[in-house]
């Protein structure tokens, strides 16, 4: 049986690096409808409003959540979110900020997609010996 080296949120964020269109980092902290980062977020108030925020929780890993940015504080270097999230923002977080054009759901879906499509296609899990030889 083959391995998946990649997991859904790698290619997701490998199609959104290659797009030019993501900038992903950790929380320093945060609340449900904050979230802090004074390490990697850079640029003047307003510079994220409107992208799309894709916050996954480090408690379980798991969960995950796509707000709209409604506002950037430059000087606090804190993000606040259109709705509230279901989770705490904590330090340790992470999220990928998308530009606005690409909607990261839609792109996790589209790779979902494409899984399905594949399979049965692009792997044979049946094995025929008459395949195999050796130079005798």
């Amino acid at each position: 049986m083959p391995v998946q080296g990649r997991t859904r949120k790698e290619l997701r964020q490998s199609i959104g690096y290659n797009l030019g269109a993501l900038k992903a980092g950790t929380a320093t902290g945060g609340t449900t409808e904050t979230l802090i980062d004074t390490k990697t977020l850079r640029g003047g108030n307003d510079n994220y409003n409107g992208k799309f925020i894709v916050i996954t929780d480090a408690t379980d890993g798991t969960t995950q959540e796509t707000p709209f940015i409604d506002d950037y504080i430059a000087s606090s270097t804190t993000i606040a979110f259109q709705q509230a999230l279901s989770f705490n923002v904590d330090s340790g977080d992470t999220y990928e900020i998308w530009d606005s054009t690409y909607n990261p759901d839609a792109i996790h879906e589209f790779i979902n997609q494409a899984i399905l499509d594949v399979t049965g296609h692009v792997y044979d899990p049946q094995e025929s010996l008459s395949l195999h030889s050796d130079k005798y």
